[in-house]
């Protein structure tokens, strides 16, 4: 065992951070040594590639970093050694190196292998994983340094809702060290009983094979000009090989495979190489060229960039309504039963993602092709076949076969789980006496590192976190818990803990500054015709400015920290715009103010779409538009010819129309 002082641990907390590394499943050639030498986490930088031990006793233990989706498997046929301070493995560095990158918060980091995939928990107790936490799990990838006991040391990350450390499972019955787990911190901070006693080390590479990225596939022809935006209806219809652009909301990530829906249908993107940014719900512009893969409508070798203005809804249907004008879109099934979760191939070998077959009270069936689903401390599927299930999914094809295909564990709810818990209405939570905990369910209405601002029906309150939720969005549906307290006339429920929920949907309440009162303090509202009276960053120093607004009737409010927009090095808000506002409402001691959380909450009058338009989310108010049928190159008039509207011939130059009157 070596003997690495750890004196400079607890300023590295401070500084830098680390993380793990776990033992690969496969066996690789003896002969193959990496060799790496102690270092305390104050010195390493994000350039170095580090492997991450737990000892026990006199045994050292290796964290391979290969992608993993159960507990990773203690390899006993790669030997590691500790001695001196130098540590050896006998496999090639890439199977054991990691990157420490530094979190938002002091004393928090991540880990990426050489893929970038992270290394992050799930809520079970086997539940170490390496790939891409789930969509709203991003706080699971976080970790920090912790003493559990003297000179025990661990990693710990939190599942979402409670705090866990990483360490290694020694078999109950054998004894033999077995994988690598998770389990909740116990009372006091202290480690569970089945990873007591360990302590984790970390190691800089110093010899042996280096580590290099995957390297990216570039593509080989030119990328395609830029195209206007269709409809997903209108890009359906095109045909083969012609290039067609789409704006849609994601509604299944698989890959290089992304599906969008629109109002009109849904379609694959499928992407030259998988973008690990893409996430169920994002609104994307791709770009393509039309074809069709086994049934699958696809716009091929795509190109993808992030918008915004969708939202992502399912259609609440049945396994006998489906037809392939759904494809791509999103659905709910209710009350399946699941029939047959097969998970092995015909000889045997075991896949990462079971196939699920589910039946509906009609009898009939549909399978889950790829399920995204967890597997309990036990190594088995979070349902079993007989379970009641509900999902939320995209539709799928296989030839002539239609399939469902879902992005999180979370779009499978097995029925009669675990329930949503009881909650209090914010009204009762804002009418408690401080220090008194109280939980609520309210949607999003602001979101500024700790502090997120949420609304129900009956009023609003602040859930201040520990620590800054990068997963909680604008419009999430959110349960927390805290205590409640008030912070300079800001009513809050104080060290919160918070979890994603459903069901709730952001509304917005159209008032004015005089109108507003501390009832509306933390939620959602809008005011119209305001001018911009100050921009005040401190002459730069701001990252965010404070914005003074003032209506007609001369009545003003700040928009705190406004999140806005520079163009060219200038705020795109400036003094003398008239501007409309999407923000809650804070508080500042007695003074409101408005809280926005995105750029787009905040529309400078007059600076409407020029060009086509596919989401009528980027028209303004008072924007003049002509309706135009492309495929005809029709645009719509408002006279007569019996009992329709007349059409007009146009001429579609790139994103110019021209050729209509005033009456189109």
């Amino acid at each position: 065992m070596r003997t690495q002082k750890r004196t400079r641990l607890l300023s590295a907390l401070m500084a830098l951070l680390m993380v793990f590394s776990l033992l690969p499943a496969s066996a690789l050639a003896a002969d193959v040594t990496s060799t790496w030498e102690a270092i305390d986490l104050a010195d390493i930088t994000p350039s170095d590639t580090v492997a991450i031990t737990m000892t026990k006793g006199d045994d050292v233990f290796a964290l391979p970093a290969a992608a993993a989706n159960a507990a990773p498997k203690v390899n006993a046929e790669i030997s590691v050694s500790a001695a001196e301070n130098v540590l050896e493995i006998g496999a090639p560095a890439a199977d054991f190196g990691w990157t420490l990158t530094p979190g938002e918060e002091e004393g928090t980091f991540t880990l990426q292998n050489v893929s970038d995939d992270f290394l992050y928990v799930t809520a079970t107790n086997a539940g170490v994983r390496v790939g891409t936490p789930q969509q709203g799990k991003e706080v699971t990838k976080v970790f920090s340094l912790v003493e559990a006991s003297a000179d025990n040391w661990y990693l710990r990350a939190s599942d979402g809702t409670a705090l866990r450390y990483i360490g290694v499972y020694f078999n109950q019955d054998t004894g033999a060290p077995q994988d690598w787990r998770c389990y909740k911190v116990g009372s006091g901070g202290a480690p569970g009983t089945n990873i007591a006693g360990q302590s984790v080390d970390f190691w800089k590479l110093t010899d042996g094979e280096t580590p290099e990225p995957t390297p990216t596939t570039e593509p080989t022809t030119e990328p395609s000009p830029a195209v206007v935006p269709v409809t997903v209806a209108e890009a359906l219809a095109g045909t083969d090989g012609t290039q067609f652009a789409v704006k849609g909301v994601v509604t299944m990530v698989d890959g290089k495979n992304v599906y969008v829906q629109d109002a009109t249908g849904g379609i694959c993107l499928f992407l030259t190489a998988a973008d690990s940014s893409i996430r169920l719900g994002d609104t994307v512009i791709g770009s393509g060229s039309k074809t069709v893969y086994k049934g699958l409508p696809e716009l091929g070798s795509a190109v993808v960039e992030k918008s915004e203005g969708m939202t992502l809804s399912a259609k609440e249907t049945t396994i006998g309504a489906l037809t392939t004008a759904d494809v791509c879109t999103y659905v709910q099934l209710k009350d399946l039963e699941v029939t047959e979760i097969a998970d092995k191939d015909k000889d045997g070998n075991p896949y990462t993602n079971p196939n699920v077959t589910v039946k509906d009270a009609a009898g009939a069936t549909i399978q889950i092709y790829k399920a995204v689903v967890d597997k309990d401390a036990d190594g088995a599927w979070a349902f079993k076949v007989g379970d009641k299930i509900d999902v939320k999914a995209a539709v799928g094809i296989f030839n002539t076969t239609l399939q469902l295909r879902n992005t999180l564990t979370s779009e499978i709810t097995v029925k009669g789980g675990e329930p949503e818990p009881e909650y209090d209405t914010i009204a009762e939570a804002l009418a408690g006496d401080n220090n008194a905990s109280f939980t609520v369910k309210g949607v999003v209405t602001m979101v500024d590192g700790r502090n997120v601002y949420v609304q129900d029906t009956t009023g609003g309150i602040c859930l201040y976190l520990p620590a800054a939720d990068s997963s909680i969005q604008l419009g999430d549906t959110v349960i927390g818990t805290g205590s409640r307290t008030v912070y300079r006339g800001l009513p809050e429920l104080g060290s919160a803990t918070i979890e994603k929920s459903e069901g709730m949907t952001l509304a917005v309440k159209q008032t004015t500054i005089g109108a507003l009162t501390t009832a509306d303090v933390c939620t959602y509202v809008q005011l119209k015709d305001l001018e911009v009276t100050e921009v005040y960053d401190k002459n730069g120093e701001y990252t965010a400015p404070n914005i003074t607004l003032k209506d007609a009737s001369d009545a003003t409010i700040q928009i705190y920290k406004a999140v806005v927009d520079k163009v060219d090095g200038e705020w795109a808000v400036k003094v003398g715009d008239t501007v409309s506002v999407k923000a809650a409402v804070g508080i500042n001691n007695e003074t409101l103010q408005l809280r926005n959380t995105l750029a787009s909450e905040i529309t400078v009058k007059g600076e409407a779409k020029v060009g086509f338009v596919t989401d009528l989310a980027e028209l303004t108010d008072g924007a003049r538009v002509v309706i135009l049928n492309p495929a005809n190159k029709m645009a719509l008039s408002q006279t007569y010819s019996g009992n329709y509207n007349s059409g007009v011939g146009v001429t579609v130059s790139g994103d110019k129309v021209t050729g209509y009157g005033l009456s189109e």
